[in-house]
């Protein structure tokens, strides 16, 4: 990667698995980072994390399959600053039979 110092990012589901190892990518490239997950204690973590690594770091409890909720997470982490990268990476699971 190259070009991202100084950049901000925002990544959905960005706790754990994928998410958090994207977000310790960008910050080990320069990017500060805030995150979206439904697990504040994991988010936590991961913003502990991605500070050792010397960047700038938040966190904000929101469930995706919530609009209100997300709204309501990102409303918190950009009152200060803007995003310029935003990886959507949280899913949501609908369990159900394929059979009918």
């Amino acid at each position: 990667m190259y070009g991202l110092a100084g950049k901000r990012a925002l990544i959905t589901g960005g706790a754990q698995g994928i998410g958090r190892a994207v977000a310790l990518a960008l910050a080990r490239e320069g990017c500060d980072v805030a995150l979206i997950d439904v697990d504040a204690a994991a988010s936590q973590a991961a913003v502990a994390e991605i500070r050792l690594l010397g960047r700038v770091a938040a966190a904000a409890a929101a469930d995706v399959s919530d609009p209100a909720s997300v709204r309501t997470g990102i409303n918190a982490l950009t009152a200060s600053a803007s995003f310029d990268i935003l990886i959507n990476n949280a899913g949501i699971a609908r369990l159900g039979s394929l059979a009918r």
